[in-house]
């Protein structure tokens, strides 16, 4: 324990004040919230700043995104509509005139930025392109939550184009990923009705993410893959990844 040194004792030791060097110009490579002192014995303690005692960080548990077919409906509008605000002017106008166009099996195009599409039911006595009917591709159902946080830990590691593998075999969907750093891998139990391996763009394929269960058809790795909610108000299509 340091020995208490009163002025008059300092005075007759010739010793003086002590000098206390504050954080900033004196001394700039200080901590700003502490202080240095020069004992009379010509010690140099540091004075370190009131500690305050915080509460333990705990990470929040992550939960998967419910929401309604509506919701999500403006949620895709939303983000297509900003893909098409970044397209030069010519292949805005493109997109911009494919609203309301025809598509596959009696619907109509709501919006698309020429990667994906959002569909709504036709109107009566509409006529529809045949192609690309479902009626040929697989039939899946996702009604696990938990694929929308699979998937959001999938584009941590998606690399450049956000690559996203979905392969399902035998009623088992593997949701894989990878970058220079490393991969990702996960599986989950699906309804399905075939075996398909595809890659779609992670976040073309997050924002339909929220509506349970989820219906989706596939076809082969270069046809374009469809998505529906339970109530069948909308469909959203979006083409695969070439990896």
């Amino acid at each position: 324990m340091l020995e208490k040194i009163t002025d008059s004792k300092r005075n007759a030791s010739g010793l003086g004040q002590p000098k206390v060097w504050k954080a900033g110009k004196e001394c700039p490579n200080m901590p700003g919230s502490g202080w240095l002192e020069r004992k009379a014995n010509g010690e140099i303690i540091y004075h370190t700043p009131w500690i305050v005692k915080r509460k333990p960080f705990t990470m929040p548990a992550l939960k998967p995104r419910v929401e309604s077919a509506g919701k999500v409906l403006e949620r895709l509008k939303k983000d297509i509509e900003k893909s098409i605000s970044k397209l030069d002017t010519l292949d805005m106008e493109k997109c911009r005139q494919r609203a309301g166009q025809a598509a596959a099996e009696g619907w109509r195009i709501v919006v698309t930025d020429g990667h994906r599409a959002l569909l709504e039911p036709a109107d009566a006595g509409q006529g529809a392109y045949p192609a690309g009917s479902t009626t040929d591709y697989s039939y899946a159902v996702i009604e696990n939550m938990e694929f929308h946080l699979t998937v959001k830990r999938a584009l941590v590691m998606a690399g450049k184009y956000n690559a996203v593998q979905l392969a399902c075999q035998s009623g088992v969907l593997a949701v894989s990923s990878s970058d220079e750093e490393g991969g990702f891998d996960e599986t989950m139990d699906i309804m399905a009705t075939g075996d398909w391996h595809i890659a779609l763009n992670g976040t073309y394929l997050e924002p339909v993410l929220g509506v349970w269960p989820l219906s989706m058809w596939v076809k082969d790795s270069k046809s374009a893959v469809v998505f529906e909610p339970d109530d069948s108000t909308w469909r959203y299509v979006v083409m695969p990844l070439q990896v």
